[in-house]
């Protein structure tokens, strides 16, 4: 079939629906799982964490939670975290932030209905390992858990993806305005088309509670034409009063690049995310982002894997998770960009 030279990326929020087969409890958010929420203990890849706090001569307590499994080989994996203030019922934390569990909240409040959760499933290293976590701002404490450690190993095929782990400094020289924590973002470059497949889906969910956001991120061809699709939606079975916002999501819909990485509009996509930040949008359920990829698939093709922001505002709370996503901007934002 030959592909429109015109290529699109396009973003969607969509319900996450239940699985065909069994799957590991680290596929699953809690709500979903059958066995609810991952235990406290260490057990089989199972690593629990009780952290300790101290804020004017009281104690606080996070707990921390952190799954692993590979679904369908060696070089995929399902990522699970979550966390809960485990201190008294009048000792909220405020901005609890985990970063690399790629969660943020403020404040977060005691008790298992205000779980924060996190499960992403895509084909990257994964590795066990101490970690910092954050509560009151900056007062840092540690824990262990599973984290994504890279681009994935090599397929050794000549019709695979070609997965490179650069940051975006290397793709971007000499845009010394965007400051040291974009240049020094970590990014996964893909090199795809020609004899080479495009790179597979990567699934998310973030939530808290049984409130819950789902993103699939993909490159799928729809009627000759090729485009990186972005896919989410929310699930409320409460019916909680909740306002999104999609900064990253929003700015890429405005971005119009004649080439991939182009360094005018990576200018461009933060100045526009500086806008955007604090424009929520009521929840409607579903959203769509789109944007045009220049090139053709009989050529190599590339785009990147970075994280992006969703922000949910909720009952006086605000959460933020980044999300995996393909895109066409070289630029992996952080927690620290959420508020």
């Amino acid at each position: 079939m030959r592909l429109h030279p015109l290529m699109c990326v396009a973003v969607v929020l969509v319900l996450w629906p239940a699985p065909a087969h069994p799957q590991p409890r680290a596929c699953l958010d809690f709500p979903n799982d059958p066995n609810g929420p991952l235990p406290r203990q260490d057990i089989d890849k199972n690593v629990y964490r009780k952290v300790p706090f101290k804020r004017a001569g009281r104690s606080y307590y996070v707990e921390t939670f952190s799954d692993l499994a590979n679904p369908s080989g060696p070089s995929e994996h399902c990522f699970r975290w979550e966390a809960v203030n485990a201190s008294g019922s009048d000792l909220p934390i405020s901005t609890f932030a985990w970063p690399r569990a790629d969660i943020k909240v403020d404040p977060l409040r005691p008790g298992e209905e205000y779980r924060e959760k996190n499960n992403r499933r895509e084909h990257v290293r994964a590795q066990r390992t101490d970690n910092d976590v954050y509560a009151f701002e900056n007062e840092r404490q540690r824990t262990q858990s599973w984290i994504l450690a890279g681009a994935p190993d090599p397929a050794g095929s000549d019709t695979s993806a070609i997965y490179r782990a650069t940051r975006t400094r290397l793709v971007l020289p000499g845009l010394s305005q965007l400051g040291a924590p974009i240049l020094e973002g970590q990014i996964v470059e893909i090199t795809f088309g020609g004899n080479r497949a495009p790179p597979p889906e990567i699934s998310q969910i973030v939530g808290f509670g049984r409130f819950a956001v789902r993103v699939v991120s993909q490159l799928v061809s729809r009627d000759g034409v090729l485009t990186v699709t972005t896919q989410a939606s929310v699930n409320n079975p409460e019916r909680l009063e909740a306002r999104l916002a999609f900064p990253s999501l929003r700015a890429l819909e405005q971005i119009r690049p004649q080439q991939i990485a182009a360094p005018q509009e990576a200018i461009r996509f933060m100045g526009l995310y500086q806008d955007l930040r604090n424009q929520f949008e009521s929840n409607r359920g579903e959203w769509s982002f789109s944007s045009p990829i220049p090139g053709n698939l009989q050529e190599p093709a590339r785009v990147f894997r970075v994280k992006q922001p969703v922000i949910v505002a909720a009952d006086g709370v605000r959460h933020c998770y980044l999300v995996a996503t393909y895109s066409l901007v070289p630029i992996t934002l952080t927690l620290d960009h959420c508020w």
